[in-house]
């Protein structure tokens, strides 16, 4: 009777076990999600002398993937793969181990085929893979630009006020607006913005992020721990982003304020200020960027050949899962976000935030400067007319005796407000070296364990 079951289970998919005699055993209350996983196991006690413990996974393998291609494929083709197998099995007999294992295997070969075809074909595995790398990962780099450049005025908002309908519009408006309106319907579809638990006093960059949705039989190799990573993953590049383009629009602040200035003189003994500004803020670009420049080459671009190569070498669905899961552990790994890993990630969010305080210092720093300027045009102008005024004859001009002390005292508060800046922005750049030699500190042990972390140490020197 075990000789039946075992030929039933591995050319229909049928486990017809009442006296629990076989080896294969069924968990009923396990869902299509976790079916390919925990549905199905072997019993080593009832294993057969003859069959050995791979055989047996094999056996194992064959049912659960005519059961995955019934259930979570909606796909009957499977049958005609499985018939060609059985008229090649007809006069097996029990005992005859050597014909048992031929068959077996080109069973295995056959059905797994069969699966791994139907989800790299129909479901499009490696499709909604390059999706995820593109706009999860933020490879889509125009489409992810467009969507900073019109959704930061909304993430400054506390997350309570956020609006999921606005955002989801701003999202659609940035896909029409880059080359990202020219990607298959079905793969935009699926793109959405999720917002995380709101927290007191958190923002909408604290809670905003993308989602990818994704269904059955995908959702087995996708699975909920599994979009849990990518959301981290995007979550830590989005924030790397943000800090960029800050720095960015900071930069572009910083050559509006310089030539505004570039002709007052009276402003001149305040361009240490600007000095300051200016090389602090290059040297967090150099941080950000070589940053960004490992995470894109040397751990997406990398993983992502090693993930490409590993797909086209399996052979069936377990090979296919682990290929993901290995792919997926790689980039957290790479990319400093594993458990092993905590110390440099506080440190590094540490500097990233520093980084977006510098901006917020520097932004008030300028506003500053131009108002002053903008007074100080006026002061001049008003200056020029009374001269003229003078030389002309004209009677009525304000004596210099009773000119107001109104800029007197303007000045004043404008060099106490220079000086409290000038020293936030010490600070800043103080800070700033601080965390970044524990940064570099850190990094250099955690090279002894990952090799891979050399790349980083090495642009970061």
């Amino acid at each position: 009777p075990v000789f039946g079951m075992m030929l039933k289970w591995v050319f229909e998919g049928v486990l017809e076990d009442p006296y629990l005699e076989f080896f294969v055993a069924e968990d009923t209350s396990v869902g299509v999600e976790r079916m390919w996983y925990d549905g199905y196991q072997i019993r080593q006690e009832m294993l057969p002398s003859f069959i050995r413990t791979e055989l047996a996974q094999k056996i194992l393998l064959i049912g659960k993937s005519i059961i995955f291609l019934r259930r979570c494929c909606n796909d009957m083709d499977w049958a005609n793969e499985s018939l060609a197998i059985a008229r090649d099995a007809q006069g097996l007999e029990y005992g005859q181990t050597e014909k048992l294992e031929i068959m077996v295997m080109e069973a295995s070969k056959n059905i797994s085929h069969r699966l791994l075809s139907l989800l790299v074909g129909k479901y499009r595995f490696m499709d909604h893979c390059n999706a995820i790398k593109k706009y999860l990962m933020l490879g889509q780099g125009d489409f992810i630009q467009y969507l900073m450049d019109l959704i930061g005025v909304e993430l400054k908002k506390a997350s309570n006020e956020l609006s999921g309908q606005t955002l989801l519009g701003i999202l659609h408006t940035a896909i029409r607006g880059s080359n990202a309106q020219y990607e298959d319907q079905d793969i935009l579809n699926r793109l959405d913005v999720s917002l995380s638990s709101k927290s007191v006093g958190s923002t909408g960059w604290d809670v905003f992020s993308l989602d990818y949705h994704l269904e059955p039989p995908l959702t087995t190799i996708f699975t909920p721990n599994s979009m849990k990573l990518y959301l981290k993953l995007f979550r830590f590049m989005w924030g790397l982003k943000r800090v960029e383009y800050g720095l960015s629009s900071s930069w572009r602040g910083h050559m509006t304020t310089s030539h505004t200035l570039g002709g007052m003189p009276k402003v001149d003994s305040f361009r240490p200020v600007l000095h300051l500004c200016n090389t602090t803020r290059n040297e967090m670009m150099h941080f950000v960027y070589n940053l960004q420049y490992y995470i894109t080459f040397e751990v997406l671009e990398t993983s992502w050949g090693e993930f490409v190569s590993s797909v086209q070498q399996a052979s069936d669905l377990d090979q296919l899962i682990s290929s993901h899961s290995k792919y997926l552990e790689n980039i957290i790994r790479r990319a400093l976000l594993s458990d092993d890993n905590v110390t440099l990630q506080q440190i590094l969010q540490q500097l990233l935030s520093l980084i977006i305080r510098f901006k917020h210092i520097q932004d008030h720093t300028y506003d500053i400067l131009l108002e002053e300027a903008q007074l100080r045009m006026i002061e001049d102008q008003k200056d020029y007319q009374k001269n003229l005024e003078l030389k002309l004859g004209i009677s009525g001009t304000t004596s210099a005796s009773t000119k107001p002390s109104g800029g007197n005292v303007k000045i004043t508060a404008f060099q106490r407000e220079m000086f409290e800046v000038k020293t936030q922005l010490q600070q800043v750049n103080s800070d700033y070296h601080v965390l970044l030699d524990k940064f570099r500190s850190t990094l250099s042990s955690l090279r002894m364990v990952d090799v891979n972390l050399k790349f980083l140490e090495f642009r970061m020197d």
